[in-house]
């Protein structure tokens, strides 16, 4: 899990990674020299120190994880004494041993630098887990050398935003994971405040960044065909590591500089005065991102299931008939009148999903009033049950309310368990009941999925796909 966390994607420079002196975010600026200076010195007792005061103890690892963030990882992604753990860009290796050794899981971890992949196997071999622990260099952001449905999970702590194609990295990840398998990364430099250009080339003065804004990593992880459970801000860790690590070094400067050199370590200084502040003011945001791989295996829905806007009246009066013939509006008493009734109404956002030239199910979505992102309906026709259109028409839903908005509600039947189940699998927590809301004797529970609180959302520019 790697270097502050892996803090640059060297392979972007050619075969040699050192070959090159300018930050390839900016043509012509001076790149500072991270790598080489930190895992070729990584175990000698002064580079020990300094991890030791930023960190709290040394954990093996130049990422902004914390102690605490480490030790909640494997309860996250449900690690066990069989699981099969994928670290990309583990850096050293010094979080993904202490995940072999807590959970007793066996664990890949894979990094470019050779320097940090020596260093990862010889740990491994002085804690006795050669067995369960193997690192091998590789681009972790480019193919990797693994099948299809190996692991049942992967982590990324910092290293995300160094991949210049997160949605084909996404889509990898996705297709390395065994169905139900969970995804854990963080991104340290999500775009959540203004920021400037200068501040920009300062932060990324050590490699190359991608800067995504909130709501973008939700949407490719989607389109991947990932479930998104959980999003949580994490900033602090960036504000709190950087500015220890900047003390610790300054408190060893003429012997860091005889080491280093006095270009590397100033250099290095800046880089991390760069992330303090911008983490302190949340112009960038570091957040944790944890998401599944729906446990029914198949392929993302956009390539068999197409959604659209609904355009014509009679797909409307299919879907009137489709919500007319089925739970649990038969037990609501919505009738075919009804349905379509309340399918022609122009204020709702109304969608269809067609698999194989055929209407095979809608989704009605409310993105106005009190409260915003709410899916009022998802139906899905008898025959294309059990295929996943379900899944595909709420993930669709989420992304495109979480264009707008940090939280989807929805509501299920108490008398519909099966739905519960799969919004449940989905991430949707019960958030209230409705008694007798619609029909006496029955209650609508109400449900939401959350990626954070609407205070401090960017509203991004509405409009439909």
């Amino acid at each position: 899990m790697g270097a502050a966390g892996r803090e640059g994607l060297t392979t972007l420079f050619g075969n040699d990674p050192m070959a090159d002196d300018r930050v390839w975010n900016e043509p012509g600026r001076p790149r500072v020299d991270f790598y080489a200076s930190t895992y070729g010195r990584f175990d000698t007792p002064l580079y020990r120190e300094i991890r030791a005061e930023a960190f709290g103890e040394d954990l093996g690892a130049n990422s902004w994880l914390t102690p605490q963030e480490l030790a909640e990882i494997a309860g996250l992604v449900g690690l066990g004494a069989s699981s099969r753990l994928l670290d990309v860009a583990c850096g050293p290796g010094g979080p993904a041993i202490r995940l072999a050794h807590r959970s007793g899981c066996f664990v890949t971890g894979i990094d470019q630098d050779e320097h940090a992949i020596v260093r990862a196997r010889a740990c491994a071999a002085a804690e006795g887990l050669e067995g369960r622990a193997r690192f091998e260099i590789a681009d972790a952001g480019g193919s990797l050398p693994f099948e299809p449905k190996s692991f049942d999970a992967l982590v990324c702590i910092d290293a995300v935003n160094h991949f210049p194609e997160r949605a084909a990295v996404f889509e990898q990840w996705r297709r390395l994971l065994r169905p139900g398998g969970r995804l854990l990364f963080t991104d340290p430099i999500v775009v959540s405040g203004a920021v400037s250009a200068d501040e920009l080339f300062q932060r990324a003065s050590i490699g190359f960044y991608l800067y995504l804004p909130p709501g973008e990593n939700e949407r490719l992880l989607a389109e991947a065909g990932f479930n998104l459970l959980r999003r949580e801000d994490r900033t602090e860790s960036v504000e709190t590591i950087a500015r220890r690590r900047r003390e610790a070094r300054d408190r060893r400067a003429e012997e860091l500089k005889s080491i280093e050199g006095a270009a590397t370590f100033e250099g290095q200084q800046r880089f991390l005065e760069a992330c303090e502040a911008l983490a302190k003011r949340r112009q960038l945001s570091r957040v944790l991102f944890l998401a599944e791989r729906p446990a029914e295996d198949r392929e993302p829905a956009s390539g068999d299931v197409r959604i659209r806007l609904l355009r014509s009246d009679e797909e409307v009066r299919q879907c009137a008939r489709m919500m007319a013939d089925s739970e649990p509006w038969i037990t609501l008493s919505r009738d075919y009148a009804d349905s379509l009734a309340y399918l022609r109404d122009p204020s709702r956002e109304r969608y269809i999903a067609v698999e194989g030239g055929r209407v095979a199910g809608f989704l009605i979505l409310n993105m106005a009033g009190a409260i915003v992102g709410y899916i009022q309906t998802v139906c899905v026709a008898p025959e294309a049950r059990g295929r996943g259109v379900g899944s595909a028409l709420i993930r669709f839903a989420e992304e495109r309310v979480f264009r707008e908005s940090p939280n989807v509600f929805l509501c299920v039947s108490d008398f519909n368990p099966d739905a519960r189940r799969l919004y449940e699998r989905l991430g949707y927590r019960a958030v209230g009941e409705l008694s007798d809301y619609v029909v006496a004797g029955h209650a609508e529970i109400l449900m939401r999925k959350s990626i954070g609180p609407r205070a401090g959302f960017p509203a991004r520019r509405r409009g439909t796909q």
